[in-house]
């Protein structure tokens, strides 16, 4: 899983991350990315550049 966001304060705009685990809130519009040492990200959905998904393939978002 690769989802790939909108950095504004990164050289080139963008981070990507694979998280561990990763759910969206439709309450909030956030997603919640679980990285693998146990850091969450809270990423508002209109941050989402893409997400790639090994399984599916990829989905514009």
């Amino acid at each position: 899983m690769e989802i790939v966001v909108e950095d504004p304060q990164r050289t080139g705009g963008i981070t990507t991350y694979h998280p561990a685990r990763y759910g969206y809130d439709e309450s909030t519009g956030m997603w919640s990315l679980r990285l693998d040492n146990g850091v969450e990200r809270l990423i508002p959905r209109e941050r989402i550049v893409y997400i790639e998904d090994d399984s599916d393939g990829l989905s514009d978002r």
